[in-house]
Protein backbone atom coordinates (compact mmCIF):
# COMPACT_ATOMS: atom_id res chain seq x y z
CA UNK A 1 0.00 0.00 0.00
CA UNK A 2 1.21 3.49 -0.39
CA UNK A 3 1.00 7.22 -0.39
CA UNK A 4 2.83 8.97 -3.21
CA UNK A 5 2.44 12.74 -3.16
CA UNK A 6 4.88 13.61 -5.94
CA UNK A 7 3.47 16.50 -7.95
CA UNK A 8 3.49 14.58 -11.23
CA UNK A 9 1.07 12.01 -9.74
CA UNK A 10 -1.27 14.54 -8.15
CA UNK A 11 -1.99 17.07 -10.88
CA UNK A 12 -4.63 19.75 -10.55
CA UNK A 13 -6.86 17.70 -8.25
CA UNK A 14 -4.19 17.15 -5.61
CA UNK A 15 -6.49 17.34 -2.58
CA UNK A 16 -8.94 14.85 -4.07
CA UNK A 17 -6.20 12.42 -5.12
CA UNK A 18 -4.47 12.65 -1.72
CA UNK A 19 -7.78 11.91 0.01
CA UNK A 20 -8.41 8.91 -2.24
CA UNK A 21 -4.88 7.59 -1.66
CA UNK A 22 -5.42 8.01 2.09
CA UNK A 23 -8.68 6.06 1.97
CA UNK A 24 -7.07 3.16 0.11
CA UNK A 25 -3.98 3.29 2.34
CA UNK A 26 -6.07 3.07 5.50
CA UNK A 27 -8.17 0.20 4.16
CA UNK A 28 -5.07 -1.75 3.11
CA UNK A 29 -3.54 -1.30 6.57
CA UNK A 30 -6.74 -2.57 8.16
CA UNK A 31 -6.81 -5.56 5.83
CA UNK A 32 -3.15 -6.39 6.55
CA UNK A 33 -3.85 -6.29 10.29
CA UNK A 34 -6.95 -8.44 9.95
CA UNK A 35 -5.05 -11.02 7.93
CA UNK A 36 -1.94 -10.94 10.12
CA UNK A 37 0.24 -9.73 7.27
CA UNK A 38 3.18 -7.34 7.31
CA UNK A 39 2.40 -4.55 4.85
CA UNK A 40 5.02 -3.16 2.52
CA UNK A 41 4.58 0.60 2.33
CA UNK A 42 5.50 2.88 -0.55
CA UNK A 43 5.70 6.38 0.93
CA UNK A 44 6.94 9.33 -1.09
CA UNK A 45 6.67 12.91 0.18
CA UNK A 46 3.93 11.74 2.54
CA UNK A 47 5.59 10.48 5.73
CA UNK A 48 3.62 12.78 8.04
CA UNK A 49 0.37 11.53 6.52
CA UNK A 50 1.51 7.91 6.65
CA UNK A 51 2.51 8.26 10.29
CA UNK A 52 -0.93 9.68 11.08
CA UNK A 53 -2.51 6.51 9.64
CA UNK A 54 -0.01 4.41 11.58
CA UNK A 55 -1.02 5.66 15.04
CA UNK A 56 -2.12 2.06 15.61
CA UNK A 57 0.46 0.18 13.54
CA UNK A 58 -0.03 -3.38 12.31
CA UNK A 59 0.78 -5.85 15.11
CA UNK A 60 3.71 -7.42 13.24
CA UNK A 61 5.12 -4.08 12.12
CA UNK A 62 5.55 -2.83 8.59
CA UNK A 63 8.25 -2.46 5.97
CA UNK A 64 9.04 0.87 4.33
CA UNK A 65 10.04 0.09 0.76
CA UNK A 66 12.99 2.06 -0.62
CA UNK A 67 13.17 4.21 2.50
CA UNK A 68 14.98 7.51 2.24
CA UNK A 69 14.06 10.13 4.80
CA UNK A 70 15.64 12.18 7.53
CA UNK A 71 16.41 11.06 11.08
CA UNK A 72 13.25 12.31 12.80
CA UNK A 73 11.03 10.53 10.28
CA UNK A 74 12.97 7.31 10.63
CA UNK A 75 12.81 7.60 14.42
CA UNK A 76 9.02 8.00 14.34
CA UNK A 77 8.60 5.01 12.01
CA UNK A 78 10.95 2.84 14.06
CA UNK A 79 9.01 3.73 17.20
CA UNK A 80 5.92 2.27 15.49
CA UNK A 81 7.64 -1.01 14.60
CA UNK A 82 8.86 -0.25 11.09
CA UNK A 83 11.62 -1.97 9.20
CA UNK A 84 13.51 0.27 6.78
CA UNK A 85 14.37 -1.23 3.41
CA UNK A 86 17.34 0.59 1.89
CA UNK A 87 17.97 0.81 -1.84
CA UNK A 88 20.48 2.38 -4.23
CA UNK A 89 19.45 5.88 -3.19
CA UNK A 90 21.91 5.43 -0.30
CA UNK A 91 24.73 5.54 -2.86
CA UNK A 92 23.73 8.86 -4.38
CA UNK A 93 25.69 12.03 -3.80
CA UNK A 94 24.16 14.10 -1.01
CA UNK A 95 22.59 11.12 0.79
CA UNK A 96 23.59 12.55 4.19
CA UNK A 97 20.05 12.56 5.64
CA UNK A 98 19.59 8.88 4.79
CA UNK A 99 23.05 8.05 6.10
CA UNK A 100 22.15 9.69 9.42
CA UNK A 101 18.95 7.62 9.57
CA UNK A 102 20.89 4.42 8.93
CA UNK A 103 23.45 5.24 11.61
CA UNK A 104 20.58 5.70 14.05
CA UNK A 105 18.46 2.68 13.06
CA UNK A 106 19.30 -0.62 14.71
CA UNK A 107 20.68 -3.15 12.25
CA UNK A 108 17.85 -5.41 13.45
CA UNK A 109 15.40 -3.13 11.64
CA UNK A 110 17.14 -2.80 8.26
CA UNK A 111 16.61 -4.63 5.00
CA UNK A 112 18.19 -4.12 1.59
CA UNK A 113 16.54 -3.97 -1.82
CA UNK A 114 17.52 -3.06 -5.33
CA UNK A 115 14.27 -1.40 -6.42
CA UNK A 116 15.60 -2.25 -9.86
CA UNK A 117 15.35 -0.77 -12.43
CA UNK A 118 14.50 2.39 -10.44
CA UNK A 119 16.57 4.07 -7.71
CA UNK A 120 19.78 4.25 -9.68
CA UNK A 121 22.73 5.24 -7.51
CA UNK A 122 23.40 7.94 -10.08
CA UNK A 123 20.10 9.48 -11.19
CA UNK A 124 21.93 11.71 -13.67
CA UNK A 125 23.06 8.69 -15.67
CA UNK A 126 20.95 7.24 -18.43
CA UNK A 127 21.58 3.70 -17.20
CA UNK A 128 19.25 1.42 -15.30
CA UNK A 129 19.72 0.40 -11.71
CA UNK A 130 21.09 -3.12 -11.71
CA UNK A 131 20.04 -5.68 -9.07
CA UNK A 132 23.70 -6.08 -8.10
CA UNK A 133 23.50 -2.61 -6.57
CA UNK A 134 22.42 -4.36 -3.36
CA UNK A 135 26.04 -5.45 -2.90
CA UNK A 136 27.18 -1.83 -2.84
CA UNK A 137 24.28 -0.88 -0.54
CA UNK A 138 25.34 -3.61 1.91
CA UNK A 139 28.93 -2.33 1.82
CA UNK A 140 27.80 1.23 2.55
CA UNK A 141 25.53 0.12 5.40
CA UNK A 142 28.44 -1.85 6.88
CA UNK A 143 30.57 1.31 6.78
CA UNK A 144 27.86 3.42 8.40
CA UNK A 145 27.18 0.83 11.12
CA UNK A 146 30.88 0.08 11.79
CA UNK A 147 30.15 -3.51 10.90
CA UNK A 148 31.21 -6.04 8.29
CA UNK A 149 29.38 -6.83 5.10
CA UNK A 150 28.94 -10.42 6.32
CA UNK A 151 27.31 -9.20 9.52
CA UNK A 152 25.01 -6.91 7.54
CA UNK A 153 23.89 -9.73 5.24
CA UNK A 154 23.36 -12.11 8.16
CA UNK A 155 21.22 -9.55 9.97
CA UNK A 156 19.27 -8.64 6.82
CA UNK A 157 18.46 -12.34 6.35
CA UNK A 158 17.34 -12.64 9.98
CA UNK A 159 15.20 -9.53 9.63
CA UNK A 160 13.55 -10.79 6.46
CA UNK A 161 12.78 -14.13 8.07
CA UNK A 162 11.41 -12.44 11.19
CA UNK A 163 8.97 -10.53 8.99
CA UNK A 164 8.07 -13.05 6.31
CA UNK A 165 9.07 -16.57 7.38
CA UNK A 166 5.47 -17.75 7.24
CA UNK A 167 4.47 -15.56 4.30
CA UNK A 168 6.57 -16.82 1.42
CA UNK A 169 8.96 -19.51 2.52
CA UNK A 170 8.65 -23.15 3.40
CA UNK A 171 10.60 -24.19 6.47
CA UNK A 172 12.72 -26.73 4.57
CA UNK A 173 14.04 -24.01 2.23
CA UNK A 174 15.43 -21.92 5.08
CA UNK A 175 18.46 -23.97 6.06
Amino acid sequence: CGLDFRKQWLGEEAAKIKAKQGLFFEQQLILASQMGKVPVLHVVRAHAEALAFLRNPPPRGYLLHSFHAELETSRRHLDRGAYLSISGSLLRPHAERLEESIRFAPLERLLIESDSPDQSPNPASAGWNEPTTILLVAERIAELKNSTVSQVWAKVRENFLALYRNEFLEEETLS
